[in-house]
């Protein structure tokens, strides 16, 4: 078995535990600020932008499905929010840095886009379906503010050693 291969692997397996890490830190936030304001965790969201730029298009598109269906079964028991959602961000990231030189503001700035793409289509989502009702107005004060800054600080923090274990060879 060839070394990407095992990288391969170990990238699912590490999307996986984010998957869980971000609910987990989402729920300890959530207890931690009044019941009005929900800060959700993006550490999944931050390591399939950074997985771009080591694995292939196709790979990351077929984790990000599989990782949105684990999403979906294991916390929605709907399926589609996430399997949709997933997919199309990283397809957005791959859309953004064909066209862009992976600069840290340009990571920043394709994070904070990933981050509201994702957050604004599964509430959109789930309106549709009506697994949840939410006013816009509430939703960018009470979700989408909170939880840009939160991981906007998050990003902050781990930009270095992301960049030099993704982007630096």
């Amino acid at each position: 078995m060839k070394k990407s291969d095992v990288s391969r692997y170990w990238m699912v397996l590490g999307l996986f535990l984010l998957m869980l890490v971000d609910a987990q830190i989402s729920n300890f936030l959530k207890q931690r600020f009044s019941d009005n304001i929900a800060i959700n965790s993006s550490l999944l969201l931050l390591i399939l932008m950074f997985g771009t730029f080591r694995y292939s298009k196709r790979y990351m598109l077929i984790a990000a499905t599989f990782i949105g269906l684990l999403f979906d079964s294991y916390f929605y028991g709907v399926i589609g929010i996430y399997l949709l959602c997933l997919p199309l961000s990283v397809y957005l990231v791959f859309t953004i840095f064909n066209y862009v030189k992976p600069t840290v503001a340009s990571l920043f700035l394709c994070f904070i886009i990933m981050m509201t793409f994702v957050q604004s289509a599964t509430v959109f989502i789930q309106t549709i379906f009506q697994v949840v009702k939410v006013d816009t107005g509430s939703f960018i004060t009470e979700n989408l503010g909170p939880t840009l800054i939160f991981n906007g600080v998050v990003f902050i923090i781990l930009i270095y050693p992301l960049k030099k274990l993704f982007l630096e060879k």
